[in-house]
């Protein structure tokens, strides 16, 4: 018998709320184009402010080892969204960089919160691979629209344009709470996290390694385009096509499942994105530098739903996945941050080397988890065992 979790209303609120939870990192290539372009913002200050606000993610994500088995979902998530639209509220009224590295914290919180209790409840359903692989493709697709759009209203409206994309998003995602579960599924016998094993802490380091190389690479690309001499029209468009493309790794993820491991797919991912980077090179054409990204985002989209998936196939406790999200935020902030930092004169080529540096740590990290993952307790866990092939 189907749990509530596994009811197509309650997997598509889930995915809802994982799209408006991970909207910052989303639309950050565009949104640090607009801190550079329009607030003035040298990059130092940009990676302080995108660290700033997964801060808060990271608050929100640490704090749910306490909270995310003992609340009710749906309060939570309505109290977020409201949160979410607060914060941007805040933003809107003062582009100061003192203002908005308090206020966007605030707004990382509600943001952590979603994603959180996301996590934890796909987590918790039967095709867990299946179903985080419609929450990757749901993260592609629904941004489209704001890459092709977002340039016209950057105009109008400025910095604001990016506030008011997510006010608005927000604001959708709190309809969906009528689709939410109170809770997930309980466990037959409980597991502290200390009693879990080695392999969800591991996951997780390997999960801000991963986030530390694409977060560099993703946050600087609208960047690399100006500096290439680009227009912010025709940027926006490769970026966007490139999400449409790139649904076809998350969508091979969703067919494919478990059928033949998850590391092996993830090498697979892996070897995309490197290809990718050597083509992302100074002096390239448009088309190198559309076919460079679209390559790029097949291959880290192929990769998320494995690296989910295995996380949660390892997490007796049934707390970890809630975790997930201070380790995304984590590497997502450490990325602008150290490349900020690095970064020096014109060129971008040390983009390069971290997306291929931290996504190497992060495979050597991963494989162990997932071979791990192939056989899961149903006692602990309430699924049914993995067979390794």
């Amino acid at each position: 018998m189907r749990s509530k979790l596994d009811t197509p209303p309650a997997i598509a609120a889930m995915v809802v709320i994982v799209v408006v939870g991970a909207m910052f990192f989303l639309l950050m290539p565009m949104y640090i184009g607009a801190l550079a372009d329009f607030a003035k913002f040298d990059n130092e200050q940009i990676g302080y402010l995108t660290f700033f606000e997964l801060i808060g993610v990271a608050f929100a994500s640490l704090s749910s080892l306490y909270w995310i088995r003992r609340v009710d979902w749906r309060y939570m998530v309505a109290f977020a969204c409201i949160g979410l639209m607060v914060a941007n509220g805040l933003s809107l009224l003062d582009h100061r960089f003192e203002w908005l590295a308090v206020v966007r914290a605030f707004a990382g919180i509600s943001e952590g919160t979603l994603l959180c209790i996301a996590y934890a409840a796909l987590g918790d359903t039967t095709e867990v691979d299946r179903n985080f692989g419609y929450s990757v493709i749901a993260q592609i697709l629904v941004p489209v629209i704001f890459y092709v759009m977002l340039p016209d209203w950057f105009e109008l409206f400025g910095l604001n344009a990016i506030f008011g994309v997510q006010i608005v998003c927000a604001a959708l995602a709190l309809i969906s709470v009528v689709s939410i579960p109170a809770r997930g599924i309980q466990r037959v016998v409980e597991v502290s996290i200390l009693d879990a094993g080695p392999f969800p802490i591991i996951g997780l380091l390997a999960t801000v390694m991963f986030f530390v190389g694409v977060a560099a690479v993703w946050g600087f690309l609208e960047r690399i385009g100006a500096a290439e001499g680009f227009s912010a029209q025709d940027i926006a468009n490769v970026l966007a096509i490139s999400l449409v493309a790139s649904v076809f790794g998350a969508v091979v993820a969703s067919v494919l499942g478990v059928r033949y491991t998850r590391h092996w797919p993830m090498v697979v991912a892996l070897v995309i994105q490197l290809i990718a980077l050597t083509l992302l090179v100074e002096g390239m054409s448009l088309l190198a530098y559309a076919v460079a990204i679209i390559v790029y985002s097949l291959g880290w989209n192929l990769w998320m739903p494995y690296q989910l998936s295995a996380i949660s196939r390892v997490d007796r406790s049934g707390r970890i996945m809630g975790v997930v999200p201070l380790a995304q935020s984590f590497g997502v902030s450490l990325g602008p941050l150290i490349a900020g930092q690095l970064l020096s004169g014109e060129s971008y080529s040390v983009i390069n080397w971290m997306g291929a540096i931290f996504g190497i740590l992060s495979l050597v990290l991963f494989i162990p988890v997932c071979i791990a993952g192939y056989r899961v307790s149903p006692v602990s866990t309430g699924r049914d065992k993995e067979v390794p092939i």
